[in-house]
């Protein structure tokens, strides 16, 4: 942008309350400032992709670019907290804008938490662990008769209820697996035995009987069973909009995550289509329609 004569140096001149947002791959200080990036080249670089995957496997890249979505989700957040400070903040003065940076590296590095945090304090260098937990056993994806399933147990009682359950109560007495700790230290042994007995039915039918009981599980759904599934529509989670640009003249969006009481949020328009609005933009910036068409006809636009 600063190439284009848009820097934020240039443009706070003109503005200086201008709050100005600027995502790149590594962010404009370091060696790498000047790198190009993407999604799966910053989980690698992050360490991300050395803890997604199974323990036997490689390395994974999540099923969405879940590096550009949270470099976006920074920007919006870095943007809300400048415009409260800039208008007002928790003192109530009132200041100028700034510019609000960040980046895909940095926001896969950050991804880590915990398991980053536990590096920095430890020195212990984090594994993969698939579906699994490294401190919570079982806590993990199962294969049933027709498909896979999670089960989450946090506790003793919630472990002896999964045992009532795939009536194999003998678990509980099993000096192995009596408490956490001993289910971490024996876990394979532990893996071993449910697997075997969750194989036995349909994960919607041990699901089914685990959530009677109040214990965190689900099956593992695929997209298509996530949106037919009864509490995505309960929560809204499925919006369809007129569109001018859609076949059918209507288009279907995933809802908006965040429910507020008392000014609900709403999807005001459509995705655009290419070049939709690019008439009115430059008309924003004072182009005339002569200029306009002489940039369509020489297929700058």
């Amino acid at each position: 942008m600063e190439e284009l004569g848009l820097g934020y140096d240039t443009l706070r001149e003109i503005n200086p309350k201008l709050i100005y947002s600027s995502i790149s791959g590594y962010g404009t200080t370091g060696p790498k400032a000047k790198a190009a990036g993407y999604d799966v080249i910053a989980a690698a670089e992050s360490g991300f992709m050395s803890i997604t995957g199974e323990p036997d496997g490689p390395p994974m890249k999540t099923g969405v670019a879940i590096c550009d979505i949270m470099t976006g989700l920074h920007a919006a957040i870095g943007i809300l907290a400048s415009l409260y400070s800039r208008d007002g903040g928790p003192d109530g003065a009132r200041r100028s804008g700034q510019k609000v940076e960040s980046s895909l590296f940095e926001s896969a590095l950050s991804l880590s938490f915990n398991v980053g945090s536990s590096f920095l304090n430890s020195g212990e260098e984090a594994q993969r662990w698939g579906t699994s937990h490294p401190s919570i056993v079982p806590y993990q994806a199962f294969e049933a008769q027709d498909g896979y399933m999670i089960i989450g147990t946090t506790n003793n009682r919630q472990f002896e209820k999964l045992c009532k359950t795939l009536e194999l109560e003998e678990l509980k007495l099993d000096s192995r697996f009596g408490t956490n700790s001993q289910r971490v230290k024996n876990r394979v042994e532990l893996i071993e035995i449910l697997g075997e007995r969750l194989k036995s039915r349909p994960a919607s039918e041990w699901v089914e009987k685990l959530n009677d009981l109040g214990l965190p599980c689900s099956r593992v759904n695929s997209i298509q069973e996530a949106f037919q599934q009864p509490q995505t529509h309960a929560r809204r989670m499925i919006q369809e909009m007129d569109c001018d640009h859609s076949s059918s003249g209507k288009i279907h969006l995933i809802g908006t995550p965040i429910k507020l009481s008392e000014s609900p949020l709403t999807i005001r328009s459509a995705p655009p289509a290419l070049s939709e609005h690019t008439k009115e933009i430059l008309s924003d910036l004072e182009y005339t329609d002569e200029q306009v068409h002489q940039l369509a006809k020489d297929s700058v636009i």
